[in-house]
């Protein structure tokens, strides 16, 4: 008996799942630096709020208007450098 053949779908998954991520990663860091660049300052200012934008805000992901507003409304959660940089600009 010879044996069975993986589906198709169990060997997509994986590399699948990590595009998505990356693909999502990308788009949240266009969106944040493209649309609120002005509102989050330099390149490296807005690297201190990706990881927030992905730990509190990721169902407004890649709207980056929704997620300034929710990093907003979640400013109590924010990391130090995230809370120092939108305090800075004035967004919260």
């Amino acid at each position: 008996m010879s044996p069975q053949p993986r589906s198709l779908s169990n060997r997509r998954s994986v590399p699948y799942g990590r595009a998505v991520r990356r693909l999502s990663a990308a788009v949240v860091l266009l969106a944040v630096s493209v649309t609120a660049g002005a509102a989050m300052g330099t390149d490296e200012e807005r690297s201190a709020c990706i990881p927030d934008a992905f730990r509190l805000c990721s169902s407004a992901i890649p709207d980056a208007t929704r997620v300034i507003a929710c990093l907003k409304t979640e400013r109590v959660k924010l990391s130090p450098a995230c809370r120092t940089v939108m305090k800075r600009n004035g967004t919260i």
